[in-house]
């Protein structure tokens, strides 16, 4: 007897939609569509690795403007919809034949039922709902087995399992590199001399200092729970997966004191008033998310999000006073400060705080604070900033120790620098610093948080690091590279840029999900070619750095270096 997994399930649908799909020709672009169908554009022969973004960087490109894609990552191929007709029929002919990556795309226009589509979410819903009604656990055991599914474990033994976990990763990185089909011998050697069949040196994993109430960052989702009372916490699963249901988090391990009472005070509020939480699967409803940062110094941030759907401005500006009404009280009765209080609204469909709409200060500052090995650093709503200080201060601590800084000779790159901590921190121990980052906000607060620390041998740059590799070319200096890319690792191009600067030897990667980030591994060891120039580093050590107690995930950071 087989079972269907939720992929099964949605692989199923689309195969059902795809039969009673109709391939509309252009002078059917006009045509008024049905209650029940829209019609979409299918991109096929997409490369190998492309995601959602980048496919829409390269539309952007062809002058598509926000396009609504969809696209299963293991595919090749997305669904892109849009407002009107005229817009899709455009789009079809600026993509069909198009070359994305030595690519040749193909664009069909494709009508399909949504009764399938909506018939099939509603069933999978029903059934994560029986799933949840006959599961016996209690309902914060349920959201801890989701969100810390190793709190069981004694701390100890979840650091065993991180030890195993990272060792398999590097046991996979050693083997896909004797498999390269241009390996050398002097690769092989270096690859094969341990007797551990590991990589190089792994240490023992680096335990945090807290191990409870640790993160600093806590996005809450704004839902129903089990029993239909409205509450502010997290998803029983992903939502992807047909789970709408919220708990509270008041027993999560990992969540600090002060978050728990601002999701009470807001879960409180959002009871009281007369707009409903929004449902991601209607559309319909107000209340969608709470963000909150606690830091160490004892700063608070606080951001609402809310849907405005058919409510005038002059609705909103009430509402912006209450809510800012309801803190100021709520503040001393549930027992905290808050630094920042904003509130997002947003239509956009994707979940998280919308990178494109505005924040509104309704209290306070509109930043933060952290303090960072003696260093400080301001944090503004959107910028990056580690979930786990204790333990962030030992893995940078670990960096500079290994990175061999010599404060009269070297030049230190902090690549992918977001707000420029990495680089912050390590100043004063070498020549200069320079830092790339691609998010122009990013670069803003970086350069704020070095005058702020009175930092003069510190340059920021907003950019890609490919395109400012001469930056770097600096003859009889000693070069060291840091870098800590978002979970997917960085562009090739990222890594063919640093192993052409030739006065680089020098490279620490932190990786937060060594697995996504094990291609950039293999590129920086690759044998030297026309298509991978510089010569190849090599592992020379590696620790993981347990920045997520009670979870599966770790940092992996991996010391390369070369002749």
């Amino acid at each position: 007897m087989s079972i269907k997994t939720p992929r099964d399930e949605e692989e199923c649908i689309e195969e059902n939609v795809a039969k009673k799909r109709k391939i509309t020709s252009s002078k059917d672009n006009d045509d008024i569509q049905s209650s029940t169908t829209q019609m979409r554009l299918r991109i096929g022969n997409l490369p190998p690795y492309t995601t959602t973004k980048t496919l829409k960087k390269f539309l952007n490109v062809l002058e598509i403007l926000d396009p609504k894609i969809s696209k299963d990552p293991k595919k090749n191929y997305a669904f892109v919809t849009f407002k009107n007709n005229e817009d899709l029929s455009a789009a079809k002919g600026k993509v069909d034949q198009a070359l994305f990556k030595k690519n040749c795309l193909r664009a069909t226009i494709e009508t399909f039922d949504m009764k399938d589509q909506q018939a099939f979410y509603e069933r999978r819903a029903a059934q994560r709902q029986v799933e949840l009604e006959e599961d016996t656990r209690l309902p914060h055991e349920k959201l801890a087995d989701q969100v810390t599914p190793l709190y069981k474990l004694p701390y100890s033994e979840q650091l065993v399992k991180k030890q195993k976990a990272i060792t398999q990763i590097l046991h996979k990185f050693r083997n896909n590199m004797r498999k390269l089909s241009n390996v050398t011998p002097e690769i092989l050697s270096v690859f094969e001399a341990r007797q551990d069949k590991l990589p190089c040196e792994v240490l023992d994993i680096i335990a945090s200092p807290v191990t409870e109430g640790y993160r600093t960052k806590c996005e809450f989702t704004i839902g129903i729970n089990i029993a239909g009372e409205k509450v502010v916490g997290f998803l029983l699963g992903r939502f992807k997966q047909g789970y709408t249901i919220v708990e509270e988090p008041t027993h999560c391990l990992h969540v600090s004191e002060t978050a728990k009472k601002i999701a009470k005070a807001t879960q409180d509020y959002v009871r009281k008033s007369s707009y409903d939480v929004y449902d991601r699967a209607t559309k319909e409803g107000h209340w969608r998310l709470v963000a909150v940062r606690t830091q160490r110094s004892g700063e608070v941030m606080v951001i609402l999000q809310f849907h405005p759907q058919s409510l005038s401005t002059e609705e909103i500006d009430r509402l912006k006073l209450d809510i800012r009404e309801y803190f100021s009280k709520a503040s001393s009765s549930y027992g905290f400060s808050v630094t920042s209080l904003l509130i997002q609204i947003s239509s956009e469909v994707a979940d998280g705080l919308s990178p494109k709409a505005s924040l509104d200060l309704l209290h306070g500052s509109d930043h933060i604070h952290e303090e960072l090995l003696d260093c400080r650093f301001r944090i503004s709503p959107r910028a990056f900033f580690q979930v786990n200080t204790a333990c962030t201060e030992l893995l940078y601590a670990k960096c500079r120790e290994w990175a061999q800084l010599n404060d009269s000779k070297t030049l230190l790159l902090d690549l992918c620098c977001g707000t420029g901590t990495i680089g912050i921190t390590m100043a004063n121990h070498v020549e200069k610093v320079v830092g790339v980052e691609m998010v122009p906000e990013a670069v803003e607060d970086a350069k704020f948080n070095a005058e702020l620390n009175g930092l003069k041998n510190v340059d920021f740059i907003a950019g890609k690091v490919e395109d400012n590799i001469d930056v770097f070319r600096r003859e009889n200096e000693s070069v060291v590279a840091i870098m800590d890319p978002p979970r997917a690792g960085v562009h090739p191009s990222v890594i063919k840029a640093v192993r052409s600067c030739d006065a680089l030897k020098r490279v620490l990667f932190v990786a937060c999900d060594a697995e996504a980030a094990m291609n950039n591994f293999i590129s920086l060891c690759r044998p030297q070619s026309n298509q991978w120039a510089g010569k190849p580093f090599y592992p020379k050590r590696a620790v993981a750095v347990d920045l997520f107690p009670h979870t599966n995930h770790c940092e992996l950071l991996i010391a390369f270096e070369r002749d």
